[in-house]
């Protein structure tokens, strides 16, 4: 599922670039919203999703107990 949804970058992007190409008949516009939307992208990675720590998959993690 993950990469499924990674993988509508590579459709929305062409398709985005050509309706702000059509609409503004410049490329220029076309990059600065790829810049907005990368540097909205590393804003929710450095403050929305948090730490990122491995997960403990043994079977006394899942259990609950700690010895």
């Amino acid at each position: 599922m993950q990469n499924r949804v990674g993988n509508l970058a590579g459709v929305a992007a062409p398709a985005l670039t050509a309706l702000v190409v059509e609409r503004t008949g410049q490329f220029f516009w076309a990059f600065a919203v790829a810049t907005g939307i990368v540097l909205a992208g590393a804003f929710f990675y450095m403050f929305v999703i948090g730490r990122i720590e491995q997960v403990d998959w043994s079977p006394r993690a899942r259990r609950g107990t700690a010895g």
